[in-house]
């Protein structure tokens, strides 16, 4: 058995649900003698779109990552909070990555497979998120956390009186809906939604940060929303009016911004 091969069985025992073949990560090893292969593999499958994969990148990223800055002080003193940190840098991570050939199926694979294996993938995260706390407090300006879309409707104060129109036991109805319209998107449109309805940020900088033109960024949005109005209508019928339809998206988003009630990871030495 090659070194590759011994790599390639190693991963995939560390991670089994992730699909993803021997000849892909051949290819994607290049010739080196990577310093933590099975790491290498996780990033190669992630950066080639392998969903179970992003889970586990997700898993590290906002358990572990979050942690190790809250622990080094990031989110105090009004700046901005860790999870927004970690949200910017997977952003970044997802957007398509120019410098490497396309996927067989036509696609770009994302910036994360620039990621070689010389450290773990809990470092590079770390140091990826880092750097974008670093220069946040160097500007010494916090994110806002109003959201801001031009082209949405202006929510009311008495954001409780939409719900009041639902029928009594909709709730889970609902939540199927809006999980069923948040998996249709793409890894990129879900990072863009993300920032636009859960940090709050301008279009076109969430845009900037997802790797889309400007032209693509209210197409892409304006996709999101419908996918999500498509899934909700059969659920909430002539009630699903845009200021409702933007309270679920919102509600949805600062959710996952939020993450799971669990127990912060300590940092691995």
């Amino acid at each position: 058995m090659s070194s590759i091969e011994g790599w390639f069985h190693s991963a995939c025992q560390r991670w089994p649900r992730i699909r993803w073949s021997l000849e892909r990560f051949r290819t994607h090893v290049r010739g080196e003698v990577p310093e933590h292969p099975e790491e290498l593999f996780l990033g190669g499958a992630a950066g080639e779109r392998e969903p179970v994969a992003w889970e586990e990148v997700e898993r590290i990223g906002s358990i572990r990552v979050v942690a190790a800055l809250r622990g080094k002080g990031a989110g105090r003193n009004g700046s901005m909070e860790v999870e927004d940190l970690w949200a910017i840098a997977r952003a970044k991570l997802v957007r398509d990555e120019p410098s490497v050939p396309p996927l067989p199926d036509g696609r770009a694979p994302c910036n994360i497979i620039t990621f070689r294996g010389r450290s773990t993938l809990f470092g590079y995260l770390c140091t990826c998120t880092f750097r974008i706390w670093r220069n946040e407090h160097r500007r010494g300006a916090a994110r806002p956390k109003e959201t801001r879309v031009e082209d949405a409707a202006e929510l009311t104060d008495e954001r409780g009186s939409m719900r009041e129109v639902l029928e009594p036991g909709m709730a889970g109805k609902i939540d199927a809906a809006i999980s069923a319209a948040y998996t249709e998107l793409t890894q990129a449109q879900q990072a863009l939604l993300m920032l636009v309805f859960g940090q709050g940020l301008a279009k076109q900088e969430a845009g900037a940060l997802v790797g889309l033109r400007p032209w693509e960024v209210t197409r892409s949005i304006t996709h999101g929303m419908e996918v999500f109005r498509r899934h909700l209508l059969p659920v909430v019928g002539d009630d699903l009016g845009p200021e409702l339809l933007l309270e679920l998206m919102q509600s949805l988003f600062a959710l996952i911004r939020k993450g799971p009630d669990r127990p912060s990871e300590p940092e691995s030495k």
